[in-house]
């Protein structure tokens, strides 16, 4: 796993990831954790549907409200065919389909042995 960008504001460290995945294809996502966070804890996975991106508003705001006020960890991955990973074709069938929001504005897992390793790879990132 690859850390691609990393920004701190009002005691949320937001990690802009890229996990590379069997065939070498790279998965992006964010994790969020509180500043001051040290060794484990609670991780929450967070899902958006396939034509939001994984800074829409909502996921955003659940993810930061998860580590101000929790002290949890917040991952959210895009799926194939969502966020990041909406192909053209799809794109094409949605009328242009969603667009990241822009930087600094608000805006699944896998299974068997790949999503296991995908596991692991980003327990490894949260110091578990």
């Amino acid at each position: 796993m690859e850390i691609v960008q990393e920004v701190c504001e009002r005691g949320v460290i937001e990690r802009r990831v890229g996990l590379k995945v069997e065939g070498g294809e790279v998965v992006p996502g964010i994790v969020w954790l509180p500043e001051a966070a040290t060794g484990p804890r609670p991780t929450v996975i967070l899902g958006h549907g396939g034509v939001v991106h994984k800074r829409a508003p909502e996921v955003l705001g659940l993810a930061r409200r998860l580590v101000r006020h929790q002290g949890y960890a917040a991952v959210a991955l895009d799926a194939p065919e969502h966020g990041e990973r909406i192909t053209d074709k799809l794109k094409e069938r949605l009328g242009g389909g969603a667009k990241p929001p822009a930087e600094g504005q608000s805006g699944q897992s896998g299974q068997g042995s790949s999503g296991d390793s995908r596991l692991d790879k980003l327990k490894g990132l949260l110091g578990r």
